[in-house]
Parts: structure tokens; C-alpha cells; sequence
């Protein structure tokens, strides 16, 4: 004889606790809801801004995941994960010197590329920041910079310091 089963809703939230999904009344974002959203979205005027400086920056010739490989992001997302950022920015600067180079020179001569690198700049910090709190083994860290975005996030972060900004 057949029994009835749970609904949907129940096995919902069988999965969600197993995943470590949110608890009932939970507003935390889970890392699978961030990393989702990156491309989604949900993630709106950042990714949107990040992908319009991705353009620009491939349209100058310069080819972020070419010169940021995943092995390196790992150690770049390793050292952000511990708080060093200047040890990532150094990391950065010795794989792409030229693009750095000629990304720092835009910044210096271009005010409206500038503004809204600062903002993006800025953003995604905040972004990597949060990351960096709720994932303590950096995953979430790495995941962020290993995406187009992340990779343009971390040449115009090593040419807002190079330019002096």
C-alpha cells in the first residue's frame, strides 16, 4: 500500500537545512545565493557596471583572464582572505605589469573612467569583504575573483594604487 508523501514544501525544508540553506526568518545569503547572483540579476548595478569595465578594458587590448589564471587567483583570493590586500595587489602587479601600467595611465587621464572604477572599486570591496566573513576556507573569496568581474576588480584595484589613488 502506498502512503502519501511530503509536499513540497516540507522536503524544501529538509534541503535546505541539510545544504545549510536559511533557517526560517533567516535574511543571510547563503554562498550557492551569492554566487548565483554574480551573473544573475539579482546582483544588479555592480555586476552590470563591472561588465561595462570588462568591455573597456578588453576593448584597450588587455585580456584579464589570459593574465590572472585560476592558479593564481587562488593565491591572490588566499591572501584577501587573510586581509592582506597589498600582498595581492603585488601579486597582481607582477603577473600583468604592462596592463596595470596602462590601466593606471587611463585612471590618471580620464576622470569619468576613474569615477566609476572608484565606485566599482569600492563595491566590490564591500562585496569580498562580506565573502570573507561568511566563508572562512575563502572559497566564496576565490569563486568572486576567479569571475570577469573579480579579474577587473583586481587589475583596477593594482592600478587605482600604482596611478596613486
Amino acid at each position: 500500500k502506498l502512503t502519501p508523501t511530503a509536499s513540497d514544501a516540507e522536503f524544501k525544508a529538509v534541503f535546505d537545512a541539510a545544504s545549510g540553506g536559511p533557517a526560517e526568518g533567516d535574511k543571510s545569503w547563503t554562498w550557492k545565493q551569492l554566487l548565483t547572483s554574480i551573473d544573475g540579476d539579482a546582483a544588479g548595478p555592480d555586476v552590470a557596471l563591472g561588465r561595462e569595465l570588462f568591455a573597456e578594458v578588453a576593448g584597450m587590448g588587455i585580456d584579464p583572464a589570459a593574465l590572472l589564471s585560476r592558479a593564481r587567483i587562488e593565491e591572490i583570493g588566499a591572501a584577501v582572505q587573510v586581509g592582506d590586500l597589498a600582498g595581492a595587489r603585488e601579486v597582481v602587479r607582477s603577473l600583468a605589469p604592462a596592463a596595470v601600467r596602462r590601466l593606471s595611465r587611463r585612471v590618471i587621464s580620464e576622470d569619468a573612467f576613474a569615477a566609476r572604477r572608484q565606485d566599482y572599486l569600492g563595491r566590490y570591496l564591500q562585496i569580498l569583504e562580506a565573502a570573507v566573513k561568511r566563508d572562512p576556507q575563502g572559497f566564496q573569496v576565490t569563486s568572486l575573483l576567479a569571475c570577469d568581474v573579480g579579474r577587473i576588480y583586481l587589475l583596477l584595484d593594482a592600478a587605482a594604487v600604482e596611478a596613486g589613488q
